[in-house]
């Protein structure tokens, strides 16, 4: 039997996370690096719609009033230093991105009762957002559904997707391998199967996303994937333009539908998987709906009749997964020290997958990272075990 290939830190994953944790291992000094992947069209972030933001998806209140103010505040502020890190890194490496606000329309009094509790709970703990009823002045247009706003100011952007991970990879240094189909822990450390044979490194990074809980069943039962998409869309009448910055990111319906406006009359608009068997839950594939792509449209047309818009193009289906209690998991596996993962970004994972990597990295070498202990897969530990091992 051959040696193995032997190496620092393998990581399996060629989305933004395995991609940004090999370029920060890179910068603290780990040179023998591999990486495990499929085609590079295949990982989650290549089809995610775009665009980042700070804050945290859902609004506010969705975590403070279970888990209390402080754990929201944290979770938050993590979510905006990984919104600031992204940014940066897109300006130091000049690819292309359109800065604007975050934006939170509101269309039921029970909107309007989350926004008003969350802007007041959000500017308790210093953190930036404003509330204004009914539709804002400075759109210019006006709004039949429309009863407030929440705006977190400009904490949103568009990016060239292409882009950033083209310059994600061109920034490491790393082996590449086909996809990894096993690991196993040893002495002295971990031991992955490929189908080209085995490599051997001392640490192990699992940011492959949905396909973690292959490799590390203990988290098959935590990770719960769905199905959505998102879809191309331009203003019917070409003579108007948006009001909105390209960059702005926007949502209503307690953020069922999202989007972004990525020019002067275009915009990308994603969610409505109510409308899936199940809302989208335990999909097995990521399928693209005629019906929802209609629906979105439908959608925005009542919210703003005045900026009809109507499908250009491009559309995605996407799959993704949350885990069972709604946080992130990033951090070292629980019974495996020597792995770590990243992974149910709550769909946010392009906004926190380049952090999640910079987080493991500095794990890894021992230095100090802003990652929340509260996040790490240790608060999970409780899940049955495998087969054969014990509780």
């Amino acid at each position: 039997m051959s040696v193995p290939y032997e190496f620092d830190i393998a990581i399996i994953g060629g989305g933004i996370t395995g991609l940004s944790a090999a370029f920060h291992l890179q910068k603290l000094g780990f040179s023998r690096l591999c990486l495990f992947s499929k085609e590079a069209d295949h990982s989650t972030t290549a089809h995610a719609a775009g665009f980042i933001s700070g804050g945290m998806a859902d609004n506010f209140t969705r975590l403070s009033h279970p888990r209390g103010i402080a754990t929201a505040k944290q979770i938050w502020d993590f979510c905006d230093h990984a919104y600031d890190s992204l940014v940066e890194y897109l300006q130091k490496a000049g690819i292309p991105h359109q800065n604007g606000e975050r934006l939170r329309w509101m269309i039921s009094e029970a909107e309007v009762a989350e926004a008003q509790k969350a802007v007041q709970q959000l500017h308790a703990e210093g953190l930036a957002a404003s509330w204004q009823a009914t539709s804002p002045s400075t759109s210019g247009v006006s709004s039949p559904r429309l009863l407030g706003t929440q705006n977190e100011g400009q904490r949103a952007t568009a990016v060239s997707l292409p882009a950033l991970l083209h310059q994600l990879r061109a920034d490491t240094r790393v082996t590449t391998f086909g996809e990894a189909q096993s690991f196993q822990s040893t002495g002295d450390g971990i031991e992955v199967t490929h189908a080209g044979g085995k490599v051997r490194a001392e640490f192990l990074i699992c940011a492959q996303h949905l396909s973690i809980a292959d490799l590390l069943p203990n988290l098959a039962e935590a990770l719960v994937p769905f199905a959505d998409q998102w879809s191309e869309y331009q203003l019917h009448d070409q003579s108007k333009v948006l009001p909105w910055k390209p960059g702005t990111v926007f949502s209503w319906q307690h953020s069922h539908i999202w989007g972004v406006v990525t020019g002067p009359g275009t915009l990308r608009i994603g969610g409505g998987r109510y409308l899936r068997a199940m809302a989208g839950i335990e999909a097995k594939v990521a399928s693209y709906e005629q019906k929802i792509m209609r629906h979105l449209a439908e959608a925005w047309n009542g919210l703003w009749p005045e900026l009809a818009i109507e499908p250009s193009g491009t559309g995605f289906g996407i799959r993704d997964c949350r885990p069972c209690d709604e946080l992130p998991l990033i951090g070292p596996m629980f019974g495996e020290g020597r792995v770590l993962v990243a992974t149910g970004y709550m769909g946010q994972g392009l906004s926190l997958g380049f952090t999640a990597g910079r987080c493991l990295a500095e794990l890894i070498a021992d230095q100090p990272t802003k990652l929340p202990r509260l996040l790490w897969p240790e608060r999970l530990r409780s899940l049955p075990a495998d087969k054969g091992e014990e509780s």
